[in-house]
């Protein structure tokens, strides 16, 4: 089986306490100090991943506190949303093990209650390798074979198209404009800039492709 893109989920953590009017603070908890304190403990998980080599198959980020829209009153909840993906079950497990104990240390130092809850995403999407070899084939024959790579893969990326290569074989594949090698923004970055001049090409690609399956017959499929 072949790698392509990562499985996902995302985490969220509720701490609660009684809020109060900023004219008395000493008078109640703030939920809002335990989720930075918890975000401060979180960046040294982080730092462990990388020191252990593990950044590579585990990245995940911590990017929403959010507590009230007032100035004058400590809020009673704050909400902390964060992600997580990886390509490695054991090391993931492991991670949100000490991602809830981290927590629960914060929370019970500074007397605040907390719910975890990690949802899941999506599973990782894994070309199968005779699937991969057909789109191989086909993309050498329409790009050239100097312009087809595996290239950046396992990619830390989230794929919904992962539901169907775990439970039927398949493969998932990119295509490029290639007009740059390096510093191209992402699907989601608000710099994206979708070349129109990839379409014609990439409709090649899958007519070929749909060309290649669909002219042997189910013995001669086997055999490709």
């Amino acid at each position: 089986m072949l790698y392509g893109i990562a499985n996902s989920m995302i985490f969220l953590s509720s701490l609660e306490k009684e809020g109060m009017v900023v004219s008395a603070p000493e008078n109640c908890k703030d939920p809002l100090q335990a989720a930075i304190d918890f975000h401060v403990e979180y960046r040294k998980l982080v730092e462990e991943l990388k020191s252990t080599g593990k950044w590579e198959v585990l990245k995940t980020t911590l990017p929403t506190i959010k507590a009230g829209e007032t100035h004058n009153v400590i809020q009673d909840r704050a909400l902390i949303r964060g992600s997580l993906r990886s390509l490695d079950d054991k090391i993931l497990l492991e991670f949100k093990v000490k991602v809830a104990k981290t927590l629960k240390e914060v929370c019970d130092k500074a007397d605040i209650k907390y719910d975890l809850y990690f949802g899941y995403g999506y599973p990782p999407t894994i070309s199968t390798e005779k699937e991969a070899n057909h789109v191989l084939k086909v993309a050498k024959q329409v790009y050239g074979e100097e312009n087809v790579s595996d290239e950046g893969l396992p990619l830390m990326a989230s794929e919904d198209y992962g539901y169907f290569t775990k439970y039927v074989p398949g493969a998932f594949f990119f295509i490029s404009s290639g007009k740059k090698e390096a510093d191209n923004a992402y699907l989601h970055e608000p710099t994206y800039d979708f070349e129109d001049q990839v379409i014609e090409k990439a409709s090649e690609m899958f007519f070929e492709l749909a060309k290649y399956r669909l002219s042997a017959g189910p013995d001669e499929l086997q055999r490709k």
